[in-house]
């Protein structure tokens, strides 16, 4: 199976959107799409963006909890030590890394997890690199993703605070799952295979294409 968070995200954010096309469809047809159903396809739109938020926060600390599996905190990959190490710092905390690195580190990520707002590309990509300790998870993702992904967040922004938009028809919601999804499933892969370089065996099973449709089915 893959990760827990990506599994959450699957069977709760991504069916809920797929549910909301399937409603649209029964209120409005199976057209292009009517501006009388502009209310479901919003609301996919803020719930689809909140679920892949939460789904990055959930996962990197998940990573986290498999990253500090058997190490010594002096061989967690750099980017993963500064993380500790300014957290240590700016908190003036004393420890004793033999002890209780792991709970300090896990810590230094739920705060980090805290500071992340908005599943813009650069966000999630500075948030992943910086606890799993490893760059290029940009690269992973399909071509134009990180485009795609920055006008959909752009979008969920408008409607979350009231501005002046065109509705959001339900052939649009459907690329944006399209996107989230591509997103997600190439994402869990990617943090699977730098914590196996990390931590000496995979974390979770890498996710195949019909996976997130099972999932969510």
């Amino acid at each position: 199976m893959p990760s827990n968070a990506y599994q959450r995200f699957c069977t709760n954010s991504l069916r809920d959107a797929k549910q909301l096309i399937s409603a649209h469809e029964k209120i409005c047809g199976t057209g292009p799409g009517k501006k009388s159903g502009a209310y479901l396809t919003s609301s996919g739109v803020v719930l689809l963006c909140a679920g892949l938020e939460a789904y990055v926060e959930d996962v990197v600390k998940e990573a986290a909890t498999k990253l500090v599996d058997r190490r010594k905190a002096s061989t967690l990959p750099k980017r993963s030590w500064d993380l500790l190490a300014n957290y240590v710092r700016s908190h003036e905390k004393l420890f004793d890394f033999a002890k209780n690195w792991k709970e300090t580190f896990q810590q230094a990520v739920q705060e980090r997890v805290e500071q992340f707002s908005g599943p813009k590309h650069d966000k999630v990509r500075d948030l992943v690199s910086e606890v799993i300790g490893h760059q290029g998870l940009i690269q992973s993702w399909d071509k134009g993703e990180s485009q795609n992904l920055d006008a959909f967040v752009a979008r969920r922004h408008q409607i979350a605070h009231g501005e002046e938009t065109e509705y959001v028809k339900k052939n649009e919601l459907e690329k944006y799952i399209r996107t989230v999804s591509s997103i997600a499933l190439a994402t869990d892969n990617w943090i699977c295979d730098q914590l196996k370089s990390s931590v000496g065996k995979r974390p979770w099973n890498k996710v195949s294409n019909q996976t997130p449709k099972k999932l969510a089915a």
